[in-house]
């Protein structure tokens, strides 16, 4: 087995530094063989690949032990190796958010948000989610404009795709009905609340 199959195994046997061992290897030699082979594409999409899921799995297991900053830098690394990867795009986004580093944030959402309009089309509904996640970014950083875009934007997909009351959809119009309360709009934010409650 390559080295993250026997990470994994280390991982399901709670033997977690046994894991990161394995898994840091398995990244080092990832990057050294994609320098390495620099004539096959081929053979460097495969140990980037290696090397991302290694970082990837560093990051969850930095994550587990409280290491919110490592984590992000695997997942940042990870997303780095892999740039299409939407899992590892999204890990980072997450904890860049939660650390406050907005405009890092902003830049990783935006390259799901380009991938996920790429593979999905434009009305699915994960773009709504991430459609979501750009109005709260926007909201929280006071660009109040690009925030409304966003929310409006989600809020046309879920309504596009019949499904205005799903779970999602209900905490799309309770973010943006906070986004109206907040920017003086009252009754707007009152009727969205009402919408969101039928839900």
């Amino acid at each position: 087995p390559n080295q993250l199959a026997l990470a994994r195994m280390a991982l399901k046997r709670g033997a977690t530094g046994k894991a990161a061992a394995l898994l840091k290897r398995a990244q080092t030699l990832g990057n050294q063989q994609a320098a390495e082979a620099s004539g096959s594409q081929l053979a460097v999409a495969r140990n980037k690949k290696l090397a991302a899921g290694a970082a990837f799995l560093l990051g969850q297991l930095a994550e587990t032990d409280f290491n919110y900053f490592g984590a992000t830098q695997y997942y940042q690394l990870a997303a780095d190796l892999q740039p299409a990867n939407l899992t590892y795009l999204k890990a980072a986004a997450e904890l860049s958010y939660a650390f406050e580093e907005f405009q890092e944030t902003g830049h990783l959402l935006e390259q799901v948000l380009k991938i996920q309009e790429k593979l999905l089309g434009p009305e699915h509904l994960d773009l709504a989610q991430t459609l979501n996640n750009l109005g709260v970014l926007r909201h929280t950083q006071g660009r109040q404009a690009e925030a409304e875009a966003f929310y409006l934007w989600a809020l046309e997909i879920c309504e596009a795709q019949g499904h205005p009351q799903n779970q999602d959809a209900v905490n799309l119009r309770q973010n943006y009905a906070a986004f109206l309360q907040e920017v003086g709009r009252h009754h707007e934010s009152d009727a969205v609340k009402a919408q969101a409650a039928m839900g």
